[in-house]
C-alpha cells in the first residue's frame, strides 16, 4: 500500500472497495482512500485555518464542541485523522482520547492532541504520560501539514 499527499493507493493488486463501500471504508473509488480529517477546537478560528490548509489535499472538517467531536469519531468510521484541542469547554480532550481508544484503537496513532499548555494536574499528568503525536500552540499551519503527512504516510 502507498500513500501519497494524504491519499492511499490500493495494494499491488489493484484491490479496493467499490463505491458502494464509500461511506463504510472512506474510500471514493476502487484504488483510493480519501484522508479525512477532523479537527476538534472550540477556537473556530484557529480550526477554520487548519481546515482551509490542509483542504487542497484531503477531506477536512471542525467541530467546536468536543461531545459533538466525539460523537462523530465513534459513529464515523471514515475519519481516519483527529487534531483534537486537550482543552475543550464541554469535554476535554483527554476524555476523547480515552474513549477513541477505547472504542477506535486503531484512530490512536493518528490522534493529534494540540495544546497552548497544560493549566491543570490532570493535563500535566496525561501530557506526560502521552506518547502520541503532539502539537504545541502556537504553530504554524507548515507544521500541521508535515505532521498531518507524516502520519498519513505511515499508515
Amino acid at each position: 500500500m502507498t500513500i501519497t499527499a494524504g491519499t492511499v493507493h490500493a495494494n499491488e493488486n489493484g484491490l479496493g472497495a467499490g463505491a458502494e463501500d464509500a461511506k463504510s471504508t472512506g474510500r471514493t473509488s476502487g484504488t483510493k482512500l480519501v484522508a479525512r480529517v477532523l479537527v476538534i477546537d472550540d477556537e473556530q478560528l484557529l480550526g477554520q485555518t487548519i481546515q482551509l490548509g490542509l483542504e487542497d489535499a484531503m477531506d477536512v472538517e471542525l467541530e467546536t464542541s468536543g461531545e459533538i467531536g466525539l460523537k462523530r469519531l465513534l459513529t464515523d468510521p471514515t475519519i481516519n485523522l483527529v487534531l483534537c484541542d486537550l482543552s475543550l469547554p464541554d469535554l476535554s480532550g483527554i476524555d476523547i482520547y480515552r474513549q477513541v481508544a477505547a472504542q477506535r484503537p486503531e484512530l490512536i496513532e493518528r490522534f493529534v492532541i494540540m495544546t497552548g499548555g497544560a493549566v491543570s494536574t490532570a493535563s500535566r499528568d496525561f501530557l506526560e504520560a502521552y506518547g502520541g503525536p503532539l502539537l504545541n500552540k502556537p504553530f504554524t499551519i507548515t507544521q500541521v501539514e508535515k505532521l498531518v503527512d507524516s502520519l498519513l504516510n505511515h499508515q
